[in-house]
């Protein structure tokens, strides 16, 4: 199989296992675990499976990004779960530290 195609077959089949719901589980692992995976990575790298240099953390923290990003759209589906914007409260208290 060419680099290209085990590439394609690595990010469907590993990165989609290890990306999916991460945003709710990256922030509980213990350093441990993400250097297992840091390792796996650099693995798969080194054997073929894929021509890209993937950073663990980095990977995980977009994905967070990414997630909470979208749940400021009202019509997100976890929108609600967000406190609600307060920017009067901030006003006042901008006013009474003058």
């Amino acid at each position: 199989m060419s680099c290209d195609c085990l590439t394609v077959a690595f990010d469907a089949i590993i990165l989609s296992k290890l990306l999916y719901a991460s945003p709710a589980w990256f922030g509980f692992i213990p350093v441990e675990h993400l250097n297992l995976i840091q390792k796996l990575l650099d693995n798969a790298h080194e054997w073929g499976l894929t021509n890209r240099m993937h950073n663990a953390t980095l990977l995980f923290s977009t994905r967070d990004c990414q997630l909470f990003k979208l749940m400021h759209s009202s019509s997100h589906c976890l929108h609600h779960l967000l406190l609600p914007v307060r920017s009067v409260l901030f006003a006042k208290a901008a006013q009474s530290s003058l």
